[in-house]
């Protein structure tokens, strides 16, 4: 099994570290499209008074490529919301 990595751009490597991986989307940069995407682990986040979401932590696998890749983001596809929301 392969290791993705989410490259960065210049820009956003250089700003805050959290503001730039917030703009991660869940993905296959191999494959370009969240289609083959297999869960693994989503571990949602809320702001501290509980009162909103705040994003997950999530890692999945590629069922195409067979890649893997983890990391935080703000939006998760929308076949793994049903349960979550």
């Amino acid at each position: 099994m392969g290791i993705g990595h989410h490259h960065l751009s210049a820009a956003a490597a250089s700003e805050d570290p959290v503001t730039a991986q917030e703009s991660l989307q869940c993905q296959c940069g191999h494959c370009g499209t969240d289609e083959f995407l297999v869960p693994e682990s989503v571990k949602g986040h809320q702001a501290p008074d509980r009162s909103e979401r705040r994003g997950w932590d999530v890692s999945y696998w590629c069922s195409k490529c067979d890649r893997y890749y983890g990391h935080f983001t703000l939006q998760l596809p929308a076949a793994w919301t049903s349960d979550r929301e």
